[in-house]
């Protein structure tokens, strides 16, 4: 009887997974119970860590154990058996297939496949077919490995090797190596030619005396001289160096180079050098550029209107003489000075805040000169690269004049509302003093034509005294919401009337601003609407009802206004108005290049829409 647990399926470099070997462990020897050991076989494969699988010919599982079930991600082994395998677990159907390695019918293969969640994994899978006793399939036995891993490092491995290949060929560097024995190069990277245009031939047959000019050539052999015997001490160690030294090219004129160098011994056990060679011509050409442009820097910096520190820690590091100007601290005072000592006592709690924040937008402090005397200050800070770290640059700015004239500004704007309070208070009262004249006027008249009239024209002052009257209360003076106008301006109109507190009056009404012009307009043929309805929508009716919505459409404004009156009678229109309030509602409505569209179904209603300007 075969005797082996479950740690004897594993596979490792020693003991390799293969369908051959599986096979041959699964398989109970001639004589056991049974055969030997179907239930044995069931539980080896259960505890087994490699995805063990039963399949038939056309693509579904038989079996699988619980290992298939995790390296293809699947919730239980019901829900693997009722997949179709090329569809749901192979990018390629080509990879489900038998390779006659051997006359039993068995194969080792890897391939890719999909997981439940559609990600890919590779496999390692070895099976082979059952067949009958007429050599027809019964079905097919597998193994199957998760290889991701292995697959993921051979393809980085394989990466890097390339890599390194065309870094070496490719990159602008020159990689070089020296052998110190006879001083001779024994690799040099095509990259050579760009930086001396030299071949790779002509460079190896360089000395190292012949690659360098007599001043670089002794401060190399200075370091290798001093280097050396330490590295034959402790090999294990590269003394890594970098040096720039000048070498000559080959059209006559000297390059400025720097090299990094590390040894190494080789196969024979022969001390080397391993370097790599940087063009830093342009770099030394532009840190000359750069020294000039700090010295204008400066020259600049000392020039600008405000005052500018470097400071790291507090510590003031360095700055321009706009500073000393406005604090009145000397240079020798401001070196190395607390720049939070610039500032007043009750200042500096917020800029140590601003500070550790990291903040770079303006911000308001108070400052202190040398004198004691205070100021108002705006602060601006930056972090900024110096000498090898981050500090902070800070710009001080003198608000004094700014802060004056901002004060006087806010005088003079508290003293236009106060006037344009006192103008609205004034054009009300006279408006009142109008409506009032033409009411007594109104009172005195017996021809009812004429009170009409009258009594129309204090309705029409009386929209605009609301509107007014807005305005002086919302203290904008030039921007009144339509929901807070309407209501007051309804109920005005309706008053006159008197049966106005028999009418119910609805307003739906969205906050939108208006300005006074617009609104005017706007007041003028509500109160035209609401007058009509008045006069002629209710003449023997108890529930009196009065609708006004406004609301917006895009940058539509929609108003719509309606009553449950009598309604005008089916032919009435906007076309040909024949009363004067008509024709001021058409003509105010084309004043705001709007449109108006009237209904008679259960009253009138009447619509208007019109663009906010």
């Amino acid at each position: 009887m075969n005797t082996f647990d479950t740690k004897t399926m594993q596979a490792t470099e020693d003991n390799p997974l293969t369908a051959a070997s599986l096979k041959s462990r699964l398989e109970p020897e001639e004589g056991s119970p049974g055969h030997g050991g179907e239930d044995r076989s069931e539980k080896l494969i259960a505890g087994m860590i490699e995805g063990f699988y039963r399949s038939t010919s056309k693509g579904r599982f038989l079996q699988v154990n619980q290992a298939m079930v995790n390296i293809l991600g699947y919730d239980s082994i019901e829900d693997l058996l009722a997949v179709d395998i090329i569809k749901d677990l192979y990018f390629n159907s080509l990879d489900r297939r038998i390779s006659q390695v051997d006359k039993s019918g068995i194969s080792d293969d890897s391939f890719r496949m999909r997981k439940k969640d559609g990600s890919e994994i590779w496999v390692e899978a070895s099976d082979f077919v059952v067949r009958d006793s007429n050599g027809e399939e019964l079905y097919r036995e597998g193994f199957l490995r998760d290889i991701s891993k292995r697959k993921l490092a051979e393809q980085a491995l394989q990466a890097n090797e390339e890599r390194y290949r065309l870094l070496t060929e490719n990159s602008s560097d020159v990689i070089w190596v020296l052998n110190l024995k006879n001083k001779r190069y024994v690799y040099m990277s095509p990259a050579i030619y760009r930086l001396r245009g030299l071949t790779v031939e002509e460079a190896l047959g360089e000395s190292l005396d012949d690659s360098l000019t007599p001043e670089s050539l002794a401060l190399v052999s200075e370091i290798l001289a001093s280097t050396y015997p330490e590295f034959i001490k402790n090999p294990d160690y590269p003394f890594y160096r970098i040096v720039e030294i000048r070498q000559p090219h080959k059209n006559g004129m000297l390059i400025c180079v720097e090299i990094s160098i590390r040894y190494r011994m080789n196969a024979e056990n022969e001390a080397e050098v391993v370097g790599v060679s940087r063009d830093i011509t342009d770099r030394k050409e532009t840190e000359a550029a750069l020294q000039e442009s700090e010295t204008r820097f400066k020259a600049l910096h000392n020039a600008s209107f405000g005052g500018i520190m470097i400071h790291d820690k507090g510590l003031i590091l360095e700055f321009n003489q706009g500073l000393s100007a406005i604090t009145g601290y000397s240079p020798a005072e401001l070196t190395g000075m607390d720049g939070l000592l610039l500032l007043a006592e009750e200042s500096r709690p917020l800029a140590m805040e601003k500070i550790h924040a990291g903040c770079q937008k303006p911000y308001e402090a108070i400052g202190v000169r040398k004198n004691g005397e205070k100021y108002p200050l705006r602060l601006e800070s930056r972090n900024i690269p110096y000498k090898g770290r981050e500090v902070r640059t800070t710009e001080f700015r003198d608000i004094s004049e700014s802060k004056r004239a901002y004060e006087i500004v806010t005088e003079l704007l508290a003293e236009k509302d106060l006037i344009l309070k006192e103008v609205h208070h004034r054009i009300k009262n006279n408006m009142n003093t109008m409506a009032a004249l033409l009411r007594l006027q109104s009172d005195g008249k017996q021809n009812p034509e004429t009170k009409r009239i009258l009594q129309d024209a204090s309705a029409r002052i009386k929209s605009m005294m609301v509107l007014y009257d807005k305005l002086y209360l919302s203290g904008s003076y030039s921007k009144v919401s339509i929901a807070e106008y309407l209501p007051s301006l309804a109920r005005e109109i309706v008053d006159i009337f008197p049966d106005g507190v028999s009418v119910k009056i609805e307003i739906k009404a969205e906050e939108i601003l208006f300005g006074a012009k617009l609104l005017s307009t706007l007041g003028i043929i509500v109160n035209e609407l609401i007058t009509n309805s008045m006069k002629y929508a209710f003449p023997d009716q108890s529930d009196k009802v009065i609708l006004v919505d406004v609301c917006m459409r895009g940058p539509t404004v929609c108003l719509e206004y309606s009553d449950n009156g009598v309604g005008l009678p089916q032919d009435g229109s906007f076309k040909n108005p024949a009363g004067f309030g008509m024709q001021l509602i058409q003509m105010l409505v084309e004043q705001i290049s709007g449109s108006m569209r009237l209904e008679h179904k259960n009253g009138t209603k009447y619509s208007f829409e019109f663009e906010l300007s």
